[in-house]
């Protein structure tokens, strides 16, 4: 009925669409009807029609999608008023807020001119829609010249270059304009503050302010690069310019990255009381890892015993503690305890610490409980209702977008009932989300579906790819949603980018289109093959071939020829140089355990072949 009734309305067989509508007072998405019947009348200003439709559904995504339309409809015909008396916070778009601020002016409302400049002072260019505000605003004498500098400041640091040279010829006077050149000439070349006479200190109070962004952004810049002459500039000038305790403390925290990055140990401990905890954290961390390349079990210890508190008793460098203790040969058995402990949960350092112990897995696989009543008064909350329909006829922006706005503000218990019903309905992405916003962790059965487990097990014999690794990897890079695309343009189950599936699809001889990347069969057949070629390229390590997956063959390739077959596994993973890889392998190690005992088997983190292999 649904089907029929919109081929009806948009084919303007009005007596046949009413008839069908009839039949449909109970289904869900009954308010996508009545809001595609409004769309098609909205020029002629239905302002009753409209006015029923967001007293019903106001606070509903159908509301927010009117609304927009509605105000788009009023602002294109200067109806300011009527703007002015409509808007609300959910059209938020900066071309909504800009007609919002211009429609309170037009209707007399002087103040929203002095409102304007949070939508002016930002680092990008804004809409077309927001000049004539923006025009009157600065008629109106609002844009003063330190407004200038710090969009164009922001535009330089945000590498809006055409922004920037805009914003550079509105400037006041040449001197100011000298002044933006040189802010953009020492961000691009940084190691022109070494001509200290070109960086003097100025006498106008506002000219030594836009120098001292000059030289700070230039000095932070220049640590990265060369971090002894940065510092040695940056002694120099910080009696001229007086910077702030918190350009202090960015400038010595970039400064001791590049330190730890060049393995200068002195000179990191030199730096380190200026950072903050979490800033001492990530600075040690990358001599941490430094050390463990070397297997300098000494030197771990020593940096670990100088992480923060909080970080010292993360699980990683408890592990680590572990380890080098244990390859120390220190007096004690501190060591077995801490993988004893650590060996207690269901992690990557969990099951690396089983397997040092000889132990079974701790996989703490409990099933929620929900109260029926919660079950039930959950399944009946309209949008929730309306985002499975949306879901079923694969309408997912829309779905997701409903999900979004039912759920906001659910409780704990209500978040675990959405989960269920949106595992019932196959959509695992948000019954995954559901789970970690209830922060239950350890209902294995909602938080890893076996999704698409027929599809998985025959690509799994026809690539001769385990059928855990595969589920982990698609887990992993998509939660499961079908039509999920990374910002690097990956796309489906298991986010493969174009030109590698083209490239495999063409090796295994499989017919190929981009769009098919949205279909699951066709996305785990592909995904399945990839992973088998990376693993036949790396003699079945899963380690690599993982880490390749992510990163790509290429640099997986040269970070195993500078560890050159050095390395344990655990120490390889643990210092690949890309955080999102290092973390990505783990997972996928980690999920393709949980994922063998969903489905009945038993198997270890990592095989014979991986742990008897160097890398």
């Amino acid at each position: 009925y649904y089907v029929a009734a919109k081929t009806a309305l948009d084919a303007g067989a009005t007596e046949t669409y009413r008839h069908l509508r009839q039949q449909l007072q109970h289904y869900p998405l009954l308010p996508y009807l009545d809001y595609r019947e409004l769309l098609q009348h909205l020029p002629d200003y239905p302002h009753a029609a409209v006015d029923r439709f967001l007293q019903q559904y106001g606070d509903s995504y159908p509301g927010t999608l009117l609304l927009r339309r509605w105000l788009t409809q009023l602002a294109n015909n200067r109806r300011w008023s009527d703007y002015r008396r409509y808007y609300r916070p959910v059209a938020d778009s900066s071309r909504h807020q800009c007609w919002y601020l211009w429609s309170r002016y037009k209707t007399g409302d002087e103040k929203a001119l002095g409102e304007t400049k949070r939508l002016w002072n930002v680092p990008l260019s804004q809409p077309n829609s927001c000049d004539p505000l923006f025009e009157r605003w600065q008629r109106a004498g609002y844009l003063s010249a330190e407004l200038l500098w710090q969009r164009h400041r922001k535009a330089l640091l945000n590498d809006k270059k055409r922004l920037a040279r805009y914003l550079l010829e509105k400037m006041p006077d040449d001197k100011m304009r000298e002044l933006g050149q040189t802010f953009s000439q020492t961000l691009n070349d940084p190691a022109l503050l070494t001509n200290r006479q070109d960086y003097q200190r100025q006498e106008h109070k506002d000219h030594q302010s836009y120098m001292r962004d000059s030289v700070f952004h230039g000095l932070q810049r220049y640590a990265a690069r060369e971090p002894e002459k940065a510092l040695a500039l940056w002694r120099h000038y910080q009696p001229q310019f007086s910077f702030t305790d918190d350009q202090q403390q960015s400038f010595y925290y970039r400064l001791s990255r590049k330190l730890a990055f060049l393995s200068d140990h002195q000179g990191v401990l030199q730096q380190l009381d200026q950072l903050t905890d979490d800033q001492k954290t990530r600075v040690i961390e990358i001599l941490l890892r430094s050390s463990l390349r070397q297997q300098d079990w000494q030197g771990v210890l020593n940096w670990i015993a100088r992480l923060p508190p909080t970080a010292r008793e993360d699980q990683r460098w408890r592990y680590w503690r572990a380890r080098a203790t244990q390859a120390l040969l220190m007096p004690g058995e501190q060591y077995r305890d801490i993988f004893t402990d650590l060996a207690k949960t269901r992690s990557f350092y969990g099951f690396l610490s089983a397997d040092i112990l000889d132990q079974g897995y701790q996989l703490q696989d409990t099933p929620t409980v929900i109260p029926a009543a919660t079950l039930q008064a959950v399944a009946t909350i309209p949008g929730l209702a309306r985002a499975g329909e949306l879901h079923y006829f694969d309408q997912f922006h829309h779905a997701r977008q409903e999900w979004a706005y039912a759920t906001d503000g659910l409780t704990a218990e209500q978040y675990q009932a959405a989960a269920r019903l949106a595992h019932e309905w196959g959509w695992h992405r948000k019954a995954i989300e559901s789970m970690a916003r209830a922060k239950s962790w350890d209902d294995l059965h909602l938080r890893f579906p076996l999704a698409h487990e027929v599809i998985v097990r025959q690509q799994a014999e026809k690539t001769n790819v385990s059928p855990p690794l595969i589920f982990a990897i698609a887990r992993q890079e998509s939660a499961w949603e079908i039509d999920a695309r990374s910002h690097a343009g990956a796309m489906g189950l298991m986010q493969l980018l174009p030109r590698t599936a083209k490239s495999t699809a063409s090796k295994a001889g499989l017919s190929h289109s981009k769009p098919a990347l949205l279909q699951p069969e066709h996305n785990i057949s592909l995904g399945s093959h990839y992973i088998s070629e990376l693993l036949s390229h790396y003699d079945n390590n899963r380690v690599p071939a993982i880490a390749a997956y992510n990163a790509g063959p290429s640099r997986v390739n040269r970070w195993l020829a500078r560890s050159a077959g050095e390395l344990p596994h655990d120490i390889w993973i643990e210092t690949i140089p890309f955080r999102e890889t290092r973390g990505y392998v783990q997972s996928v190690l980690t999920y393709a355990v949980v994922y063998a005992y969903r489905m009945g088997e038993k198997t270890s983190l990592l095989t014979q072949l991986e742990t008897g292999q160097r890398l």
